[in-house]
């Protein structure tokens, strides 16, 4: 389990200086671990997206329920989870609900590549998306979130 030594917030808030001059306030939340502070993490820069649940295979790997991705439109990534780009994946430092915050603006989110596991059936009336052997197909790929910064 990851520590949170080093745990960061950032907030921006509008200076005093700008109260009623007519220019637009600035509220910016970086929510996460700092980029010194994981030497081995990936930044993309994407749109957050939320999608609900549908019966498909983007759908199942995501893990049943509504969920995130940050579109990366053309952009060439390191392995595409989801059509738009890839599903993302809470960490000990970015909930899965602080995701939510962000949905339709643009951030860089930083962290890493995850692989999905294997989906062993809880029972043997489950049903769930199999390959051509019959076997479940695994779940769970994605990039795991360890800070997400919006971006102007």
């Amino acid at each position: 389990m990851r520590s949170l030594v080093g745990f960061s917030l950032v907030l921006l808030l509008p200076l005093a200086g700008c109260v009623g001059t007519g220019l637009e306030e600035t509220q910016a939340v970086t929510i996460g671990m700092s980029k010194e502070q994981r030497s081995d993490s990936v930044t993309l820069s994407g749109v957050v997206i939320k999608k609900p649940w549908t019966k498909n295979i983007e759908s199942w790997n995501a893990g049943g329920g509504d969920y995130y991705v940050l579109d990366v439109g053309d952009t060439q990534i390191g392995d595409r989870s989801a059509e738009e780009g890839v599903i993302l994946r809470p960490s000990d430092a970015v909930s899965l609900a602080q995701f939510e915050e962000f949905v339709g603006r643009p951030v860089e989110v930083s962290g890493e590549y995850i692989a999905a596991q294997p989906y062993v059936p809880e029972s043997p009336m489950e049903s769930y998306p199999t390959d051509i052997e019959g076997n479940p197909l695994p779940r769970g790929s994605g990039f795991k979130v360890y800070q997400i910064t919006p971006v102007q």
